[in-house]
């Protein structure tokens, strides 16, 4: 068979059957573009092995040299990273690595934003450590790089933002951007940093020790999963290999600090791998509060310790700053939408740009974030701070943010992001300037965009229907199928299926409850699921069938059964795996025409 016959697109029955799925779960795959047995049974199998050289990033050999260099001769090597998960995850893994080998390592983060800061830069130049690791940080920071060069400082930049115009002066670029062939998806910057500790540990074991090569470095994949989660990477190609086996390796966490917080919110100890959700909604935030507050170093040395009295005590701090940190996004949000409110149009506005002052500059991107999900269209927020203004901007598949406000960077001090998410600080005095001017640019942007393309999705569930499935399919085999898609999320997110056969719809009566009912039995004959609405009252589909009355959907709430067939548009969201029933989330539903 040659090459070209083997990455032919075959139908859904064909791949159902070569990859022992059913034809559903086969659908979906086709969907997502998985449309061949070596496509779909590699994303099916993410297998360490199908992880990409490290030494396809051309100027990675004289870094990992440099850097054992200073090892050898017994010089600190200094790690500077940005304060939020993704960068503190990425420094945890080359602290780590660098100790490991027997290295001296000092390290820090901005405390007062984003960024390379002068101050910190300053401290950790003092050290007269003569080699400096950037991560998840440093593309757009011309000044401060021109700067460590003067210092006679050797930099390697670990980042994934965008390149501006100019490249800033390296010693090496450990970047996407780099690559010969960066056809995948947008890595986030602990990998790069995870990349140049891979290539460490092969200059050490080279290729055939992989049991202490899993030792040394792929133990460090449950840090690799929380950056990947928490700077919202799309989870395909590399990006879902690095987090479907750091999500197993965070259950049981041989690092003090991580299991200590993972106990502490009752994660842990289990068999099974944790959750995108669990991470995402309980470990994410508390490590994000110490860089938000300025106090990233608390959230560095609880992944970097081994002393259980010092993670308990950085538990115990990032606690505090957590319920600081939510008091301030809370009055930071009030501010900023009072501020949209005041400034913007929101009926003609393509894009939310609003000035605050008296605002906690750390939240100005959750801010964004939260505007872009609730008006649906994107958001830069800004802050008054002296004579510049300092701001983020968050977008919407379909928008490019960096190519837009790299379109006025006459008006920008500063800037670096990537297409979904930007910082940036201009002068106060040019606000009015670049506020008309951006609005101009996403205006243009919005006339020339596919509409199809511009979808907000709030519960990373797919926005749109990929698969037929009858109720009688959805039983032990088709929900463990569903399950070798796992994890769902940014970029793949979980499916959304038209459900068939449902004959009767049976409300869930709690005795004594006064409350609404929310949860029904979907049943077909002997097969049944239990189903929750996204709505109290979910209306009919107008083109879809005989649309279903409003007052049937309403005597559904009241305890009355309501007779089908009816057809549902729904996904699942849990599974009991003690009873094997699925709860499916239902968005949609009309009588079938049969």
């Amino acid at each position: 068979m040659t090459l070209a016959s083997q990455e032919r697109a075959i139908p859904a029955a064909q791949l159902a059957e070569a990859l022992k799925l059913p034809r559903s779960i086969a659908d979906v795959l086709i969907q997502r573009g998985l449309d061949t047995p070596e496509k779909a049974g590699a994303f099916l199998d993410p297998s360490l092995d199908r992880l990409g050289s490290p030494h396809l990033f051309g100027q990675m050999q004289i870094a990992v040299e440099r850097l054992l260099t200073a090892v050898r001769a017994e010089q600190p090597v200094a790690i500077y990273a940005d304060r939020d998960v993704d960068g503190l995850a990425g420094l945890a893994v080359l602290v780590r690595t660098l100790r490991s080998l027997g290295g001296t390592v000092i390290w820090g983060s901005p405390v007062k934003g984003r960024g390379l800061e002068r101050e910190v830069l300053e401290r950790l130049a003092r050290s007269e450590a003569k080699v400096m690791v950037l991560v998840d940080c440093g593309t757009g920071e011309h000044a401060e790089l021109e700067w460590l060069k003067s210092q006679g400082i050797d930099v390697i930049v670990a980042d994934h933002h965008r390149f501006t115009a100019i490249r800033p002066p390296a010693f090496a670029w450990i970047h996407p951007e780099t690559l010969e062939n960066n056809d995948g998806e947008p890595p986030a910057g602990c990998v790069m940093a995870f990349k140049l500790a891979h290539a460490v540990w092969i200059s050490f074991l080279g290729h055939d020790d992989p049991e202490r090569m899993d030792y040394f470095l792929f133990s460090h994949l449950d840090l690799i999963a929380m950056g990947l989660l928490a700077d919202r990477m799309p989870l395909r190609g590399e990006n879902r290999i690095l987090l479907w086996h750091g999500l197993r390796r965070l259950a049981y966490s041989r690092k003090v600090g991580i299991s200590s917080l993972t106990r502490f919110f009752r994660l842990t100890p289990r068999s099974g791998p944790l959750s995108v959700r669990e991470v995402n909604w309980q470990l994410i935030p508390i490590l994000n509060a110490g860089g938000r507050l300025g106090r990233p170093e608390v959230t560095a040395e609880l992944l970097i310790t081994e002393d259980p009295d010092v993670a308990r005590d950085c538990i115990d701090q990032l606690l505090a700053l957590n319920s600081q940190r939510r008091a301030a996004q809370d009055a930071s949000l009030a501010s900023f939408e009072k501020a949209v409110l005041e400034q913007c149009s929101l009926e003609t506005d393509p894009v939310l740009v609003a000035l605050a002052r008296d605002v906690e500059p750390s939240v100005t991107g959750l801010a964004a974030q939260s505007l872009v999900r609730k008006y649906g269209r994107p958001a830069f927020l800004f802050v008054r701070q002296g004579n510049e203004c300092v701001g983020s901007g968050r977008g919407m598949p379909g928008f490019d943010l960096f190519a837009w406000i790299e379109a006025h960077q006459e008006w920008i001090v500063k800037y670096g992001g990537h297409q979904g998410a930007v910082g940036l600080t201009i002068r106060a005095a040019d606000f009015e300037t670049f506020r008309t001017r951006l609005i101009g640019t996403a205006r243009e942007a919005l006339a020339a965009l596919d509409p199809a393309l511009v979808v907000i999705n709030h519960a990373d569930v797919s926005s749109r229907v990929e698969a037929i499935v009858a109720l009688e399919e959805l039983d032990e085999f088709w929900w463990l199928s569903l399950g070798r898609l796992a994890p769902f999320g940014t970029g793949h997110p979980m499916p959304l299926f038209q459900i068939q056969g449902v004959e009767t719809i049976v409300p869930v009566v709690r005795k004594r409850s006064k409350k609404p009912v929310e949860e029904f039995i979907l049943k077909s004959g002997i097969c049944e699921i239990r189903a929750k609405f996204e709505e109290p009252s979910p209306q009919p589909s107008p083109e879809k069938g005989e649309g279903a009355s409003v007052d049937t959907l309403s005597l559904l709430g009241r305890g009355i059964k309501g007779e089908g067939p009816w057809d549902l548009i729904g996904y699942p969201t849990a599974v009991s795996k003690s009873s094997r029933e699925f709860t499916w989330t239902i968005r949609n539903m009309w009588r079938s025409n049969g």
